[in-house]
């Protein structure tokens, strides 16, 4: 059982959690990638990683929705619960995976065996046990000059902290002395490690909590395979 099943069903309940999504779709759209996609005359293949109940899964569905050549999303999440309210939605074109991402899921799971044109990643990639190695797993999931596109927190410095921030209304008692999520030096070094030819950090959009004077500031990173 997942930690994240029990948020499952206040998810989209939460203001927060509809606005990040919003924004990071916003954000994504500002890149180009999408309108690049849109493009393309062969079906497009997006990974949701960490999709949750999927609300970028929605949107990108609704987007490329007069695809030429058609779009197919592959949705993965750990929390079987998040996963079942996706499927509740009953979107065409959307494979769903509950499930950790592992070398042998992705090696077993015939969803996973064609390349993806971009993997998107809303405020996942700062839970995961170990950053780099995820990245490199997903690195290997994209064709030659797909993206990677990841919002997360921003962390203010690169020690260790065991607080931890939920955007629902699950855990958020530990906002006012945050100290979680990713700084900009460790995602560049990550990526830089792991083999991606570009990226790039940016500063989409702030959230102003309640009664907590500092601002939850989140970071994007866009790499390119």
């Amino acid at each position: 059982m997942s930690e994240w099943d029990e948020c499952a069903d206040g998810w989209e309940k939460d203001k927060i959690v509809i606005e990040y999504s919003k924004k990071a779709y916003a954000s994504l759209v500002d890149t180009g990638i999408v309108a690049n996609l849109k493009k393309y005359e062969s079906k497009v293949r997006v990974l949701d990683f960490g999709c949750g109940t999927g609300l970028l899964t929605e949107t990108l569905i609704k987007e490329f929705h007069h695809q030429k050549g058609g779009v197919e999303v592959v949705a993965l999440d750990s929390s079987q619960k998040m996963i079942d309210i996706l499927n509740g939605k009953r979107l065409e074109s959307v494979t769903t995976i509950a499930s950790e991402l592992s070398q042998t899921l992705i090696e077993k799971n015939d969803c996973l065996q064609a390349k993806f044109d971009v993997i998107i990643a809303s405020s996942v990639m700062a839970f995961v046990p170990n950053y780099t190695e995820t990245l490199s797993l997903l690195k290997g999931l994209l064709k030659e000059g797909g993206h990677l596109v990841h919002w997360d927190w921003l962390k203010e410095s690169n020690s260790g902290c065991e607080k931890e921030t939920k955007m629902n209304n699950c855990d958020k008692e530990t906002v006012e002395e945050q100290d979680f999520g990713l700084t900009e030096d460790e995602i560049s070094t990550s990526m830089d490690k792991v083999g991606f030819s570009q990226c790039s950090i940016s500063f989409p959009f702030k959230f102003i909590f309640p009664d907590i004077p500092t601002p939850g500031q989140v970071i994007m990173a866009v790499a390119q395979n």
